[in-house]
């Protein structure tokens, strides 16, 4: 039992403890209705489906009605089995009757498909299935080609299935893929697991975390971002996260553990979760986010210092996916009664501020904030405030869709021009307050503006889409008789 706050999550309570809306809406749920011992092993993009194994029956499960339901009756090989996020389809092995195959890769749709293979056995399988895209027509995992050699595999039903590491005489794995099926992620063995992307028919090496190997050192890629740009997984007893740009980025693991793994990441790439300790069994569940750090923290940590205190009572052992909007998180651990359980968490991500605001004439130091993400369906209000500005000053909010920027706002000014362009500006308004004083405020009612600017810059609004934000007005005495706030990006939710 987790009595208290470990010294890693009390640096977080800072940030935390600030966004009050976010911490109400965090969550964690059991999801007992089912057999014990279940164990989850993946989840629907959007959040809403689970699938998992007792270990000898395929279950799965809608958030509607928290009840597992059997599918596959203690024949196949279920540890992998993963979930599509359209009509009901999961990637799972089960027995071929054709062939007699004992754990075949294959597809469960309301019947079963099993895949065809890459022309060999091992013990009585074919191969292993990992991981289904979000939107149900692509599987990849390994096949065998020889009784001792598997290479990775995709298969679709227009293509077959493909041998994506022919002829190498190493094994290889595919353990994920992105969205839409155009970018798959795992590992090829050419001396040791070396972590790697299968794109457009090319196939790349992102590297290692060992220092004296970064090249050839041993890692493995496990999970892919909605869009493919974003890769996560472990290496040198560390969990990663790789982009195009920054490489690999080391995100470590607990203190005194010796061994970290991501297993999942979110659609933008920005919510990654896995395990960190010494193995599925003896180890803790981890998340990590950009404003948590450089490193992944503990899961039931997390909850705890964000008011969910029923995390005290569980032990969550890994963190095995997570939605693509970052907000749902599926596990397992051994719940208040001392049986395994698979957990969901809700962590709502707060909007991110990010640059530095400008410091006024009469020394006041405008913040941007707002209480919780957007909904793109207008599901909750979202009015973003400026505190803290000059009284009686004439003032807008402006927003971008380019990203952040981190510009100066012109010679002698503190301020910085925090938002890519193009931009659009809310129409302007008084900060009302008192002249002199720092008890002004800016606000815009984003619900409000969206809907009266439907071909508005952004427009349509989708879940995952994100927009930056920044808070102008007038400051006559100032450089360019201007000053900015703080900027804020805000990710649209469903």
């Amino acid at each position: 039992m987790r009595q208290t706050v470990t010294p890693s999550s009390c640096r977080l309570l800072a940030v935390l403890l600030a966004a009050a809306s976010a911490r109400a809406q965090v969550s964690l749920q059991g999801l007992f209705n089912g057999p014990n011992n279940l164990r989850v092993s993946g989840m629907s993009a959007d959040g809403q489906r689970f699938v998992g194994t007792d270990g000898f029956d395929l279950y799965q499960l809608e958030v509607q009605n928290n009840i597992w339901n059997g599918i596959g009756a203690g024949q196949g090989s279920y540890s992998s089995a993963k979930i599509a996020n359209g009509p009901l389809r999961i990637a799972t092995n089960y027995p071929d009757t054709t062939s007699g195959a004992l754990n075949v890769p294959s597809l469960w749709d309301g019947a079963w498909t099993s895949l065809p293979s890459l022309g060999s056995s091992s013990s009585g399988s074919t191969g292993t299935a990992y991981d289904i895209s979000a939107d149900g027509q692509t599987i990849v995992g390994l096949m065998w080609v020889t009784p001792g050699e598997a290479n990775a595999f995709r298969w679709t039903a227009a293509g077959g299935t493909v041998n994506l590491a022919p002829g190498t005489g190493f094994s290889s794995r595919a353990n994920a893929v992105s969205n839409n099926g155009a970018t798959i992620v795992g590992w090829h063995a050419t001396n040791g697991r070396r972590a790697t992307r299968w794109q457009g028919g090319v196939q790349t090496f992102l590297g290692s975390l060992d220092p004296s190997n970064p090249q050839f050192g041993t890692s493995e890629a496990l999970g892919v971002s909605a869009d493919g740009a974003v890769i996560v997984g472990g290496s040198s007893g560390r969990a990663f996260r790789w982009t195009q740009a920054g490489g690999l980025q080391n995100l470590g693991r607990l203190p005194s553990a010796p061994n970290a793994q991501a297993l999942g990441v979110s659609g933008d790439g920005e919510t990654v979760v896995g395990w960190s300790g010494t193995n599925f069994l003896d180890s803790r569940a981890v998340v990590w986010r950009p404003e948590y750090g450089s490193q992944v923290v503990d899961l039931a940590d997390l909850l705890f210092s964000l008011g969910e205190t029923s995390a005290a009572l569980w032990t969550l052992r890994i963190a095995v996916d997570v939605s693509d909007d970052g907000s749902v998180i599926a596990g397992w651990g051994i719940n208040p009664a001392g049986v395994v359980e698979s957990f969901r968490v809700t962590l709502p991500r707060a909007p991110l501020t990010y640059c530095t605001a400008g410091t006024t004439t009469n020394g006041c130091t405008p913040s941007i904030s707002a209480p919780s993400q957007p909904s793109s369906s207008f599901a909750r209000p979202c009015v973003v405030t400026v505190s803290q500005v000059e009284g009686q000053r004439a003032g807008l909010v402006f927003f971008g869709i380019a990203g952040q920027n981190n510009v100066s706002w012109g010679l002698g000014s503190t301020s910085f021009f925090c938002v890519k362009t193009p931009v659009q500006r809310s129409n302007a308004q008084l900060s009302g307050g008192t002249v002199g004083q720092c008890d002004g405020a800016l606000a815009l009612d984003w619900n409000a503006f969206r809907l009266a600017n439907p071909t508005g810059l952004g427009s349509p609004w989708s879940p995952g889409q994100k927009v930056w934000m920044q808070g102008w007005f007038r400051d006559p005495p100032a450089p360019r008789t201007t000053n900015l706030s703080n900027a804020l990006e805000m990710t649209h939710t469903p």
